[in-house]
């Protein structure tokens, strides 16, 4: 098989796509049928080219997400991505479907498959999606696509075991080259700062040594006339006050001085 790979002289892609032709061609390829379409459908595909492309679009995406799918279920103990793209690719091209479009005789084009004949394929999925909805659409993939990705997955057993390479998969983070004017004096401050000493940072530090001074905060007076909730006003007795020598008062010319004792104070006037 080698030896036949390197007289062909194709790709893995080519390889599988030759041998998938030769299937759909031979006896082996049968009970594939198209999905079945109303008349309406049909009328709305001929008469409306812009609905003829779009819906183009979704059966493409639609055959290509299934195929994807059902290749990583069958095929997931052998090969790589690489031959997973290469089968994918093969089963989903434009030589494939229109080939599929022929052997059911839906095309009487000859010689090679044209693009046109593939799309006619690719509208009939989207229509069909269109129609009947996704189910069905998977439903019909399952029952008539399943064989060709298994016949496929044959084909990739018989592909000469490829050399695997290590892969590091350590991220380098890239450095700049080019360092820029404002880089370089970004750098050269950030240098700079721990070998200029300040004089405020010197006060700050010899401030920091200094015993903490303790500061008092003034007491706020309590007013004891205030009534509370609790009293009885009723119940309230007035106590007079003792007698007591009476205070000396100063006036506004007396200037009190502070110093002498607090039983003696000296008064100016």
């Amino acid at each position: 098989m080698n030896t036949q790979l390197k007289e062909q002289g194709s790709s893995v892609y080519n390889f599988i796509q030759k041998q998938l032709s030769s299937h759909i061609h031979s006896t082996a390829f049968q009970y594939f049928e198209l999905p079945t379409l109303s008349s309406t459908t049909w009328n709305s595909i001929q008469n409306d080219g812009a609905e003829y492309s779009r819906l183009g679009f979704l059966g493409d995406a639609l055959m290509n997400t299934f195929v994807a799918e059902c290749i990583y279920k069958q095929m997931k103990q052998q090969g790589d991505a690489g031959v997973f793209t290469a089968a994918r690719s093969a089963l989903v091209s434009n030589r494939t479907f229109g080939q599929i479009m022929r052997r059911l005789g839906y095309s009487d084009g000859q010689g090679p498959i044209q693009k046109c004949e593939a799309d006619v394929f690719e509208t009939v999925i989207g229509a069909y999606f269109r129609e009947s909805g996704s189910e069905a659409v998977k439903k019909w993939q399952v029952l008539n696509y399943t064989p060709l990705v298994l016949q496929v997955a044959q084909i990739c057993r018989s592909l000469p075991a490829r050399r695997k390479k290590r892969k590091s998969f350590k991220i380098m983070i890239p450095r700049p080259l080019i360092t820029t004017p404002l880089r370089a004096r970004r750098s050269q401050t950030a240098t700079s700062k721990s070998l200029i000493v300040s004089p405020l940072r010197d006060r700050l530090k010899s401030k920091d040594t200094r015993p903490s001074r303790v500061m008092f905060k003034a007491v706020s007076p309590i007013d004891l006339t205030a009534d509370s909730d609790w009293e009885d006003t009723d119940d309230i007795v007035e106590i007079p006050p003792p007698e007591s020598p009476p205070l000396r008062t100063r006036s506004s010319s007396e200037i009190f001085v502070g110093f002498g004792s607090s039983s003696n104070p000296i008064i100016i006037d």
